[in-house]
């Protein structure tokens, strides 16, 4: 809360090592689910990527599916964020599934949302159809769940995405 993000790294690695020896394992996960993200804030993506896959693994091995999407979002946006579309589509995609088999509305129209943005980086990369589904899929889910804001900015979001493109809906 402080701002020292290195005595919290620090701080929250002894506490992920504590949990690893008693074996609290979905404790160490939400740990370092913490330190995945201040590696991401200071760009260290391969770090955080390599404990992401860790907390992934230790989430499916508990059988808790959110924990497993969450990270698999993260995962999705880090490689979305060094331009690796094809894994970022990856880790989406299942999160997408697993948010739906869970039936958590709310965090899975949110991960469709990255999936368009993914999509929509361009179309050699990305697919243009598939972006304007996942948005539809999403803006449908936002306003499944009565959330007028988000759904509002990603028609936005969408309606910009139309506009780069040329096309009308």
């Amino acid at each position: 809360m402080s701002g020292d993000d290195k005595a919290a790294q620090i701080a929250y690695e002894e506490a992920a090592a504590l949990y690893e020896a008693e074996h609290i394992t979905l404790k160490e996960a939400a740990v370092l689910r913490a330190v995945a993200r201040l590696e991401m804030k200071h760009k260290n993506y391969d770090k955080a990527h390599d404990i992401l896959e860790k907390c992934r693994a230790l989430y499916r091995e508990n059988g808790d599916l959110l924990g497993e999407a969450s990270c698999l979002s993260a995962i999705g946006s880090l490689r979305y964020i060094i331009r690796d579309i094809p894994n970022a589509r990856k880790a989406l995609m299942k999160a997408v599934y697993l948010y739906g088999k869970a039936g958590h509305h709310f965090a899975e129209a949110e991960a469709l949302l990255y999936l368009a943005r993914v999509e929509a980086v361009d179309q050699e990369r990305g697919s243009y159809p598939r972006a304007r589904t996942y948005y539809k899929h999403s803006i449908e889910l936002y306003d499944f769940t009565q959330n007028e804001v988000m759904k509002n900015a990603v028609l936005e979001e969408y309606q910009n995405f139309l506009k780069r493109i040329g096309k009308e809906d």
